[in-house]
């Protein structure tokens, strides 16, 4: 990996550069997310997946 670049080597303008692409993308903390029906719907689907693997898996059993 001889083209990599870490964070540390960036300049400070490349550093917020970066961070105002990611500005307005995903939420960053948990209160963003609960104010999202769309991030919650999207938890709570995920959260049901994982349960029903567990339920599946027991079942296995």
């Amino acid at each position: 990996m001889t083209d990599y670049v870490s964070r540390d080597e960036l300049l400070d303008e490349e550093n917020i550069a970066q961070l105002a692409l990611l500005a307005y993308c995903d939420p960053i903390t948990f209160d963003d997310v609960m104010r999202s029906s769309k991030w919650r719907k999207a938890m709570d689907l995920e959260i049901e997946a994982i349960v029903m693997d567990i339920q599946d898996m027991l079942k296995e059993n």
